[in-house]
């Protein structure tokens, strides 16, 4: 029979279990407010975003303690959230900037580079309300995981002692694939009408770049087969999952690994290799 858990560990496990709880919380919150802010359909549109569908993995994998679910979840929103998180330091940092030097030149009341994906570095973050036109306490509250979702994902696998493995990579892999096949197979290319209390708007949904690459306006090679452009879904969904999946969330895996795991850890391996490494061990002192 294995040893019971110690102290440390059920600590550990009960972490977990509150963490999954406030995930999972904040996922129902969010996607409310989106139904209420665009309506049903666009609202569960809103929804199939990576980000949104990792929260709620990541909050199955701690309330039933399976780190390869909340790894996997860590790996697939780690380029969004990281740039995202950039952007938002950039439009802190820009409008406080703004506010000094209008204040200094004696005109308080000049436009600030305010809060949408233009302010930003990479034009990823965008914390605006529906409308396009203020931020809203529903606007930030349903962005704010992209600040706090990896510290805590990474702060829970070190208490947990999990290491992060080649494995999550590839499980991060499918489950982007997933979530964003079944984006292709149900968003519409066209703008979509939704109802604010005092005019009608059609918003452009590009959930999971189902048009065109999120953000880096001007890079040529990220936008060069954006399926706006007439490239084939099939061509452009392999390009944009490849680009995203494997060479921007695999650069991120490598630093995310270090994090998780420490400097001294073997990238390959996971907690089986480890424990198959302590048996052979064992076996080679009996011997």
């Amino acid at each position: 029979m294995p040893p019971p858990p110690s102290a440390s560990q059920l600590l550990t496990l009960s972490r977990g279990k509150v963490l999954g709880i406030f995930l999972l919380g904040h996922g129902v919150l969010s996607q409310c407010i989106n139904w209420q802010n665009y309506g049903p359909i666009v609202g569960s549109y809103e929804g199939l975003w990576v980000c949104s569908a990792s929260m709620f993995l990541a909050a199955a994998g701690l309330l039933v303690d399976s780190p390869n679910c909340v790894g996997a979840a860590l790996v697939a929103v780690s380029t969004g959230h990281i740039l995202w998180s950039a952007d938002s330091f950039f439009m802190v940092y820009g409008n406080s900037y703004a506010m000094y030097k209008n204040y200094m030149n004696g005109n308080a009341n000049a436009r600030l580079p305010g809060w949408s994906s233009d302010a930003g570095l990479f034009a990823i973050a965008d914390y605006n309300s529906v409308d396009g036109r203020h931020v809203s306490f529903g606007s930030v509250y349903v962005s704010s995981h992209h600040l706090w979702f990896i510290p805590l994902c990474i702060w829970w696998m070190r208490g947990r002692e999990y290491k992060l493995s080649l494995k999550h990579l590839l499980y991060s892999i499918v489950w982007v694939l997933f979530v964003s096949g079944l984006t292709v197979l149900v968003v519409p290319l066209g703008c979509v009408d939704i109802v604010l209390p005092h005019e009608t708007v059609c918003i452009d949904l590009n959930v999971n770049m189902v048009k065109r690459w999120w953000g880096m306006e001007g890079v040529y090679f990220f936008h060069v087969l954006d399926r706006d452009k007439g490239t084939h879904v099939a061509l452009f969904y392999l390009y944009a999952n490849f680009i995203h999946d494997v060479l921007l969330n695999g650069y991120w895996w490598i630093l995310i690994r270090l994090a998780t795991n420490g400097l001294d850890d073997d990238p390959i391996g996971d907690e089986e290799a480890t424990k198959m490494a302590a048996e052979k061990t064992t076996k080679l002192k009996k011997t």
